[in-house]
C-alpha cells in the first residue's frame, strides 16, 4: 500500500467517525429535548 493511499484511508476513516459522532450527539441532543419538553 503507497503512503497516498494510507493517508486517503486514515482520512476517511476519522471523518467517518467524526460524522457518527456528530450524529449521535444530535439524536442525543434531540431526545434531551423531548425529554424537557414532553
Amino acid at each position: 500500500m503507497s503512503p497516498a493511499t494510507a493517508f486517503v484511508i486514515a482520512t476517511l476513516a476519522m471523518v467517518a467517525s467524526l460524522a457518527d459522532a456528530a450524529y449521535h450527539d444530535s439524536l442525543r441532543n434531540h431526545f434531551c429535548l423531548a425529554t424537557l419538553v414532553g
